[in-house]
């Protein structure tokens, strides 16, 4: 009975990963906005000179400073982190891309150039506010999924809980409101 109820928890867990993952990959704007959060999570990792820039331009006004990180690739139940560190900090993000994109050369500035055109586009910020809301309460049903004092019955109670306030995102007022 451990055993099983062990395996149910990952396999639960997993299939609302891989059904979160279809869905958002089906959509090519979406996941191209979320995409641009993973490479800027990455260019704030490798490079030493934008990660000083960043931190400078977010500390310098009266917005919190978080690290930007990448998305993990494999586990889409653990995005709303870096969603939330990057629509939070927006416009340090938009300035610091260009500063980078103007004062720098070679990789760095052409790949923060990049990211500064896609994120500039205003359908790229409701996308990814969009995700934000959706993976944040899917990352709560992941984590009363995978929970050491989860039963099967409270996983199906997690389940219907979850499920009405993601249909209660597909209406016009809540797209209004987001928008």
């Amino acid at each position: 009975y451990v055993v099983n109820i062990r395996w149910l928890r990952g396999c639960g867990a997993h299939c609302a990963n891989l059904v979160s993952h279809s869905a958002a990959s089906t959509i090519e704007q979406l996941r191209d906005a979320m995409a641009c959060v993973h490479e800027l999570g990455v260019l704030h990792a490798r490079s030493i000179k934008y990660r000083a820039v960043f931190r400078e331009i977010a500390t310098s006004g009266e917005g919190k400073f978080t690290t930007l990180k990448p998305m993990c690739p494999t586990r889409w139940l653990c995005r709303a982190r870096a969603l939330e560190s990057a629509l939070d900090q927006y416009e340090s993000v938009l300035e610091s891309l260009s500063d980078m994109s103007q004062g720098g050369n070679g990789d760095v500035a052409t790949k923060a150039n990049g990211l500064l055109y896609q994120f500039q586009k205003c359908h790229t910020m409701l996308l990814l506010n969009m995700a934000l809301k959706v993976f944040s309460l899917l990352e709560q049903l992941n984590r009363c999924l995978q929970a050491k004092t989860a039963t099967i019955s409270g996983m199906v109670d997690a389940v219907r809980v979850v499920k009405p306030q993601l249909e209660s995102m597909r209406t016009t007022q809540a797209f209004e409101t987001l928008f």
